[in-house]
């Protein structure tokens, strides 16, 4: 008796699929059993934060952030910068 080959392929992946979700499963924690977490200490806030990102509408939530001080728990100061243009993302600058 011949098999159906496409029904032999269909076979076989439903069976790879199978033992690989049962080992990702068990790879997996118990729900419970995850250690407790202790809360760290909270850092002093940075003097300055400066965020920068391109003159465009991507940059709105950053600009958003700088203006509101939406961060001011994380630096006392928030400022937003745009790029000049791409290049000075491969540059870095040490003395700002």
């Amino acid at each position: 008796m011949l098999t159906n080959p496409v029904q032999s392929v269909d076979q076989g992946r439903r069976r790879l699929l199978q033992t690989s979700g049962a080992l990702a499963l068990a790879g997996l924690p118990a729900w419970g059993a995850a250690a407790p977490t202790v809360p760290a200490a909270p850092a002093a806030p940075l003097a300055r934060l400066v965020l920068a990102g391109p003159p465009a509408i991507v940059s709105a939530p950053l600009i958003h952030m700088a203006e509101t001080q939406a961060l001011a728990g994380v630096a006392e100061r928030v400022e937003f910068t745009p790029w000049r243009d791409p290049d000075q993302l491969r540059a870095v600058d040490r003395h700002a």
